[in-house]
């Protein structure tokens, strides 16, 4: 359990190196989990993203890692006649997650399916997203993950 959380906490720790590439978002985010959001752009289609918090409720940590692919062509004429004049990409992905506290960890896949509304004339983006989610550890459990967040780009 100890190698896992290593790992998860490892991932964080990368995608945070990434900071002072102007590729890189911080922020928050609300639902599951509510926390610190981060994303690096690998490319304009590719990115990584990474979600921790604590949840209250459950007196558990909460990390999640992401690649996601985005599709900036299916909501494209919506964006060009928006007055924001920003692009509206929806994003698909695959990554882990991971609950570590009181009473039992959790591990297990993530889809992360989404909208992003990318700022023309700021640095920030907002986001909502659903991640359907398959626990593999301790046991086989399938639920589904939603939150809303916003970033800063540096």
């Amino acid at each position: 359990m100890k190698t896992l959380l290593s790992i998860f906490l490892f991932l964080s720790m990368f995608s945070f190196s990434f900071a002072v590439s102007n590729k890189f978002g911080l922020g928050i985010v609300i639902g599951t989990p509510t926390g610190l959001t981060g994303k690096y752009w690998i490319d304009k289609h590719n990115a990584m993203d990474f979600a921790t918090g604590w949840s209250f409720r459950e007196d558990r940590f909460y990390l999640h890692f992401n690649y996601l692919i985005h599709n900036y062509g299916i909501l494209k004429k919506v964006s060009q006649k928006s007055e924001l004049k920003g692009d509206i990409p929806l994003y698909a992905g695959i990554g882990l997650r991971a609950k570590f506290g009181k009473g039992s960890d959790e591990i297990g896949f993530r889809i992360p399916l989404g909208i992003t509304y990318l700022f023309a004339s700021m640095p920030l983006d907002t986001f909502l997203e659903f991640a359907p989610s398959l626990n593999f550890y301790p046991e086989t459990d399938f639920f589904v993950d939603a939150s809303l967040g916003i970033r800063y780009y540096f």
